[in-house]
């Protein structure tokens, strides 16, 4: 015998719209219908120009619609966890690294939760958002907001304004340490965060930079060498 829980004739309780159905410990979404419901029952996303809609949790994996106006996006962010995304209406965009790619609906896509990305929408763009671990569409704790090198931002970027902050040539350095004996130290100085100049002296990671330059933490007996470029 084949049930219709949405029409169950046992009486077994059905969301008055058609959208849920609990039964026998099963729980059925109908993203369709959801989706209709979304701009006016779902809830503000955290950090961005978005409505969203739980579709099901377990603790640790879950599911959300989310809907978001032609036009608007996401900051560039990253998860705790991965994300696997679905475009269920409208035509949208996923840029990663920099780029931008167009998603239509049927698109089934997977983004790494570490992975600097940032969703748009073209036209008015509905999308089936599953990760683990799940976090609610509302909690702060759900998106982080970074550059596209995955470095955090005191605020957050579009892609266009993380496009514009991307590394410049001699913006990363690596220095090792000069020592003869065979010093294997090093460091990574990011010059946009750090401003260096003859005068000032700063610590990073345990280096001190000064008017000789930069100069490695380690004694080496009784003595310390500058830092070269590696």
């Amino acid at each position: 015998m084949l049930i219709d829980p949405r029409k169950s004739p046992t009486g077994n309780p059905t969301d008055v719209h058609g959208v849920t159905a609990d039964v026998d410990g099963l729980r059925i979404v109908n993203v369709p219908n959801a989706s209709q419901l979304l701009p006016e029952y779902g809830v503000d996303v955290h950090g961005a120009p978005a409505r969203g809609l739980a579709m099901h949790t377990n603790g640790h994996l879950g599911a959300d619609l989310l809907h978001i106006k032609a036009g608007d996006q996401f900051p560039v962010h990253t998860h705790p966890g991965d994300h696997l995304l679905f475009c269920v209406a409208g035509e949208g965009t996923m840029s990663v690294n920099g780029r931008t790619y167009k998603i239509i609906p049927g698109d089934l896509y997977m983004v790494d939760g570490m992975v600097p990305h940032a969703v748009g929408a073209i036209t008015d763009h509905v999308i089936l958002a599953i990760g683990a671990p799940h976090k609610p569409v509302d909690s702060p704790e759900r998106m982080t907001f970074v550059d596209w090198t995955g470095r955090l931002v005191d605020k957050p970027l579009t892609v266009d304004q993380a496009n514009a902050e991307r590394v410049q040539p001699g913006e990363i350095e690596t220095i090792r340490c000069a020592w003869q004996g065979g010093c294997a130290s090093t460091v990574t100085i990011d010059h946009r965060a750090h401003s260096q100049t003859t005068s000032t002296v700063m610590l990073y990671q345990g280096w001190a930079h000064g008017e000789a330059g930069w100069v490695c933490p380690s004694p080496h007996g009784s003595f310390v060498d500058l830092a070269t470029p590696a």
